[in-house]
């Protein structure tokens, strides 16, 4: 990646961070683009430019995120990689939780949620049943991780990826 496109990606990533920080005092459609651009110094034109809602700014964050945390846990040399895709899943939301939290309280977990879980459907589809079946299991799972964001992470990840053992087809669901 050119150092322009790294620094464009930075800037975007700081606009997001700085969102959902001012979401912990109050909720999203009370911070203005305004809000955010005086907190990391930058211009309100510069918002519109890399996005046209405070929910792209959300879903860019969090595919940002999703994809470093996939490649810093890779696959390779595990026994058993069902579990492991399973842990690796359920462990990106609780390192990640205070973010989920945020988006929970107020009441916008889907804006963060959707989006990731699309792109790991589709990311595993390779016919259009697969792409059927992925959104179908995924449903499932989105509801799993609802609850548990609701129940504030009671159980830990290793705890949920026994309940995903349990109760789906691992190696259809997880990335």
């Amino acid at each position: 990646m050119d150092r322009r496109t790294q620094k464009l990606l930075d800037s975007k990533e700081r606009m997001a961070d700085a969102l959902l920080l001012l979401m912990h005092d109050q909720p999203m459609k009370k911070v203005t683009p305004q809000m955010v651009c005086d907190h990391v110094g930058m211009a309100r034109v510069t918002w519109f430019r890399y996005f046209s809602s405070k929910e792209e700014a959300i879903a860019f964050k969090l595919g940002r995120i999703w994809k470093r945390w996939v490649e810093a846990h890779p696959l390779e040399g595990v026994d058993d990689v069902d579990y492991a895709r399973a842990l690796r899943f359920f462990g990106f939301f609780w390192e990640y939780r205070d973010i989920f939290k945020v988006l929970q309280k107020d009441g916008v977990t889907d804006v963060a949620l959707d989006p990731l879980f699309e792109k790991i459907a589709d990311a595993r589809a390779t016919t259009t049943q697969s792409l059927y079946a992925n959104h179908f299991n995924l449903a499932g799972l989105y509801g799993i991780v609802v609850v548990w964001i609701r129940r504030d992470f009671a159980e830990t990840p290793e705890e949920m990826a026994q309940i995903a053992r349990q109760n789906f087809h691992i190696d259809s669901v997880f990335e």
